[in-house]
């Protein structure tokens, strides 16, 4: 991890007292502005390195496909999350969007979206990850955890910047985990197509708009719960939330082994619980 990257998310005394001792008694590495966990900090330097390159190689192509997004119906935010907001990408990587609906209609707005990336992007999602949808009502994200406080802090809003100043203002408890992170480098962009996301909008308003966006809710779930059926309730509810007002589909549980590694690491190197509620 580069140094600035250390200050934004815990700029402490404490935090950097402690990353001294842990470079000093050999648990931590550094290399001029780099730390890391591996000795061989060089070798994990240039492949962060590249995949900073190959990350911003494709911000261009990243925002025509969030005007793309943000012309669709009922789309009222959007945001990119993922491993692309944290300005690196793998050479197998994807581009995750966060995306905020209209109340009532998150599954028909979903749907249409889903269609465009089987069609026209003959399903690919190399660039159209659609992965987590919330509607304008249910800003809040319920898991209260160091991974999604990382993710909502870096988040990248690029339609509807007011919408999204809401969304982090409802998600105020990440303060708890992290200070402030800024994305002012990045830009906001505007619908390519308003006049699709107009008519589409008109053609769903009444009935036949809330009837389809109940049906692709519950033929989501149908499905997603016949293909994970080894889901217990609970990891079903946290990977693949299926709501009105919620769609999430995660079904590698990332979140959770990532929880799992961050608490492995504490519990190695920061053994005293008083340390780890500092940080």
């Amino acid at each position: 991890m580069h140094e600035e990257e250390l200050n934004r998310f815990a700029n402490t005394k404490i935090a950097k007292d402690l990353l001294s001792d842990l470079v000093s008694t050999g648990d931590l590495f550094k290399d001029k502005t780099y730390y890391g966990l591996q000795p061989d900090l060089k070798k994990q330097i240039a492949l962060r390195l590249e995949k900073e390159e190959r990350a911003n190689a494709i911000w261009n192509k990243i925002y025509r496909y969030a005007r793309i997004v943000s012309s669709f119906p009922y789309v009222r935010g959007v945001g990119i999350s993922g491993s692309i907001s944290k300005n690196v990408m793998a050479e197998d990587g994807d581009v995750d969007f966060f995306i905020i609906t209209k109340p009532g209609r998150l599954w028909l707005c979903r749907s249409l979206l889903i269609l465009f990336k089987k069609t026209v992007l003959l399903n690919s999602r190399k660039y159209f990850c659609i992965n987590y949808l919330v509607d304008e009502d249910t800003l809040e994200i319920p898991d209260k955890n160091m991974f999604t406080a990382v993710e909502i802090r870096t988040l990248i809003p690029v339609f509807n910047s007011q919408l999204m100043t809401k969304f982090n203002k409802a998600n105020v408890w990440v303060e708890d985990y992290l200070g402030e992170f800024d994305h002012s480098d990045k830009k906001m962009v505007e619908a390519t197509y308003p006049r699709f996301k107009n008519i589409g909008e008109w053609f769903y308003s009444g009935w036949l708009g809330e009837k389809l966006d109940i049906y692709f809710m519950n033929l989501s779930l149908k499905r997603w719960k016949r293909k994970f059926g080894s889901f217990n309730k609970e990891k079903f509810e946290l990977t693949m939330r299926t709501s009105r007002k919620t769609s999430k589909h995660h079904p590698l549980d990332f979140q959770n082994k990532v929880i799992n590694e961050h608490e492995k690491r504490l519990n190695q190197y920061i053994p005293s619980s008083d340390l780890k509620q500092a940080i």
